[in-house]
């Protein structure tokens, strides 16, 4: 069989795939990059920064690999039959081992893994893995405050303390803040909070 190598995605990807296929190439550690049409309103969730309307758990993943970039819109002019929607064209260029950088295993965990795998039973989700699974619940009511998002999920004094001490007003909703800040309230929960992260 053909073997796979390190590749960088050019494509017109359909609308209805288009948000899976590039967090899949985000995800996928072979993928150095991506350069898409897409409809912009999935170039927008991707490429929004902290304090636009946009900003979603798309932009912190996105950021986080490399940080995209809408390049330019493409009018439905352009095309025959006309479309409705505008498309866009945005670039990602990946850092290398981003995941490594900012989602590290400890090696306890490592072993655990193995121990599990070994014996037939299920393997704990790794950081990358949870640290979505937390995105999902940050932005789950993005009218809603964060800390009343996360409060569905976590000790909700943890919470408060956590924001506290990075001095995040209480009052911020999830669109407000940039992925530093996302990352920073992550590892500090991990340590806070008594529940898994799951």
């Amino acid at each position: 069989g053909l073997e796979r190598g390190e590749y960088f995605l050019v494509a017109n990807l359909p609308y209805y795939v288009a948000t899976k296929m590039i967090l899949q190439a985000i995800d996928d550690e072979l993928c150095s990059g991506f350069l898409v049409m897409v409809q912009k309103e999935v170039a927008l969730k991707f490429c929004a920064k902290a304090g636009q309307s946009d900003f979603s758990a798309l932009s912190i993943l996105a950021d986080l690999a490399g940080g995209c970039e809408l390049l330019f819109d493409v009018e439905p002019g352009c095309f025959e039959p006309a479309p409705k929607v505008t498309s866009s064209v945005m670039r990602l260029l990946k850092r290398r081992n981003f995941r490594d950088v900012h989602f590290a295993s400890h090696p306890e965990a490592d072993i655990k893994d193995r121990d599990a795998k070994m014996r037939g039973k299920p393997q704990s989700p790794d950081e990358y893995e949870r640290f979505k699974s937390f995105l999902r619940t940050c932005f789950s009511a993005p009218r809603k405050t964060l800390v009343k998002n996360l409060s569905a999920r976590f000790d909700r004094r943890s919470v408060e303390e956590i924001f506290l001490n990075l001095k995040i007003p209480p009052t911020v909703r999830a669109h407000e803040l940039n992925s530093t800040f996302f990352l920073e309230i992550f590892k500090n929960l991990k340590v806070k909070d008594g529940r898994k992260q799951e």
